[in-house]
């Protein structure tokens, strides 16, 4: 039961992770230029960091942290051309 609330743990960080991205392109892609740009890339970076640190301490394999890496990477692909 615990390995279970583990994993649905992993999906809904995964989804705050997608969320997080797309507001961030979306900030990208809009025309209006700012300077909290840079701090949200930069953020967003340390928190996926900490996020996969908390994955390995958590006991997940590199075989699941990858396979969910790359599924995110993929919706984010995704988004980014449709959105352009």
């Amino acid at each position: 039961m615990e390995k279970r609330r583990l994993y649905f743990e992993l999906v809904i960080g995964s989804i705050g992770m997608v969320i997080v991205s797309i507001f961030i392109v979306n900030a990208i892609s809009s025309n209006f230029r700012s300077m909290a740009i840079p701090p949200l890339i930069l953020g967003f970076g340390l928190m996926n960091g900490y996020i996969f640190f908390l994955e390995k301490r958590a006991g997940f394999s590199k075989k699941v942290i990858w396979t969910q890496s790359l599924i995110l990477v993929f919706i984010f692909i995704i988004y980014i051309m449709y959105k352009f």
